[in-house]
Formats: C-alpha cells, structure tokens, sequence
C-alpha cells in the first residue's frame, strides 16, 4: 500500500493529510505556538489515530509559509519541500474535479491562481481575509473566535448597518437589484446590535473576494471558481457568495475537504 503525507504549515495552524493509495485516511487541524510544534503534533497524531508507525513513513511532503522554518531530517523524518501555491492549485483542482479552474484561496489573506492542465499561475491577491476576519471581530465585536463571529453574522441583518441601492434610489436602477449593497457600513449608527455589525463585516470581506472573483473570470475566460481554505467553510462566506452567483450568473464551488486542498496538494504533486 502507498502511504503519501502532506503538511500545510501555518504560522500557529497546520493542516494534515494522509493518502493511501490516493484516498484520503486521514486529515487534522493542529493549531500550536510554533510551525515546529505544530509538525511534531501533527505527525504525533496521525501516528495515533491510524495504524501508521514512524518507520511506514519514508518522507513527509510540506508547504505552507511555516515549512521554511522545518530543517530536514526534523525528528528524524525525511522532507520533501512542495511549491505552496502549485499545491494550492492542483489539490483544488483535484477536489473539484476540474482541468480548468480559477482556484481562491481563503487564508488569512486571499490569492487568486489560474489552473489550466496541472500548470498553476498566480492571478492577484488581496490581504483581505481570514487575518482580516479576525482583527476586525476584535475591534468590532470583542471577539476572536472565528466560529463565534461566523454565528453571529449569519443572525444578523446587513440591511442594518449596509446601504443598498433601494436605499439610495427613488426607482429601479438598470441591471442593479435594489437589495444590492451600494456602500458597506454606509448605514451604521451607535448602538446598532453586534450581530448586525458581525454580519455587515463579513457581507464587507465577502463582498471584495466576490468582485475579485467576478472580475478574475473576465480576465482570464475561465468560468469555475473553487474556493478554498478553512475561510471558504464559514457559513457567513457561503451566504455572501451566493449573492454573486445570482446576480453575476458565476459559477462557485466549495469542495468538501475544502480545508484540507493545499495539503492534499502537496501529496499530489509531492513524493
């Protein structure tokens, strides 16, 4: 049988993956101090949880910003250094089961690739993202736990604190919904309920990634959009971008093991 492993290391968060005979055994999030910590737990608890021991594993495929601080030979295992965004790209595209995909990247920023026949281009990014998520929710909201923001923005009511075109116009406005945001936080005023904020936040976030999608596809002729990246799988991202394919007509795919796409990526394309 043919075990492949792949590491996505973060900062503080990695993301593991375990193939046999290219189907996924195994997959964890392990948020730590450290990309060394997170390796040595990450690898600790595959070893744990499968019927996998240190010496099944010949070499370990890693990517991710936190990989250049792992020297070879770390903790005895051999590495294979894998091209973060090659990875991103194939192991998307893998997951949606497309040759031909403009694949988003929802980290704590957000990059945008053209995948064409396993050939992955970088398109443009933008910092806005996760890291964008989490410092707005602490200044905003007096929080920090992702998943407890996402809730609250699904509760809200963007209409509270969003301008919209029906608010602005006196009739109907060719080729614009009246529900269509016409300036985020445009309405807000002191005292305005938290989950109001929370959701006006992520239609704002969403909002940029969406016309970044929307314009990506003009660009590049591509119609399908995978997103990806543990962002991708908030429920506020999901209800934001459904908005741009009703009113753009484009096409998004959030694929399961959404989370996991860098890091099966980098088994792919890796040893």
């Amino acid at each position: 049988m043919a075990y492949k492993i792949g590491l996505d290391i973060g900062g503080s968060t990695t993301k593991l993956v375990c193939l046999e005979d290219g189907k996924i055994i195994y997959k964890n999030v392990i948020i730590e101090d450290s990309p060394a910590h997170c390796f040595e737990a990450a690898l600790d608890n595959l070893i744990d949880n499968t019927k996998l021991n240190r010496e099944d594993i010949e070499i370990i495929n890693i990517t991710g910003a936190g990989s250049s601080f792992i020297p070879d030979n770390f903790l005895g295992y051999k590495l294979n250094v894998v091209s973060e965004y090659e990875a991103t790209g194939i192991g998307s595209a893998f997951l949606a089961d497309l040759d031909k995909a403009i694949v988003v990247s929802m980290g704590t920023g957000t990059a945008f690739y053209k995948v064409i026949d396993n050939t992955v281009e970088h398109v443009i990014g933008t910092g806005v993202g996760g890291g964008t998520i989490k410092g707005l929710g602490c200044l905003l909201l007096d929080k920090n736990d992702v998943s407890v923001i996402d809730k609250m923005g699904v509760e809200g009511n963007t209409t509270k604190v969003d301008l919209t075109i029906g608010d602005i116009s006196n009739g109907d406005m060719p080729g614009l919904p009246m529900d269509l945001t016409a300036a985020n936080f445009g309405k807000i005023k002191s005292g305005c309920e938290k989950i109001d904020v929370a959701a006006g936040m992520f239609n704002m976030v969403f909002q940029v990634m969406g016309t970044m999608m929307v314009l990506t596809t003009k660009v590049t002729g591509i119609d399908d959009i995978v997103a990806v990246g543990q962002v991708s799988t908030l429920n506020s991202c999901k209800k934001v971008l459904d908005d741009f394919v009703r009113f753009y007509g484009i096409n998004i795919i959030i694929p399961e093991h959404s989370t996991y796409a860098t890091a099966i990526g980098a088994c792919i394309i890796g040893v």
